[in-house]
């Protein structure tokens, strides 16, 4: 587990403060999962996230849903339609929306 926790935060660059914020909101429950660390890295490149920028989009249950089929399909879709930088989108994906961003009619 320790050796995950080292090769996250190498991978993608955090601080130990930014580690400990990322280390929130239900990744610790999938830090071991299978891929999870690929989606992590991959979604960090994808929206050109800093290491603050991705320590932010990962809270508030974004890990819960990261190896979901078409959830960041969604997020891709929101990021387009409102024009969000990676910084917005980060912020946006905060508090709550990501419960409702998968419900059928959300944000049409």
């Amino acid at each position: 587990f320790l050796d995950k926790v080292k090769s996250l935060q190498t991978q993608c660059g955090f601080t130990s403060k930014q580690l400990a914020s990322f280390m929130g909101g239900g990744v610790v429950c999938r830090l071991m999962d299978e891929g999870f660390l690929d989606k992590v890295k991959s979604v960090q490149t994808q929206y050109g996230f800093t290491s603050k920028q991705l320590a932010s989009f990962m809270k508030n249950g974004v890990a819960a849903r990261l190896m979901d089929e078409g959830f960041l399909d969604k997020v891709k879709s929101v990021q387009t339609q409102y024009g969000f930088t990676s910084k917005q989108l980060a912020s946006f994906m905060g508090g709550g929306v990501v419960c409702r961003l998968m419900d059928e009619g959300f944000l049409d």
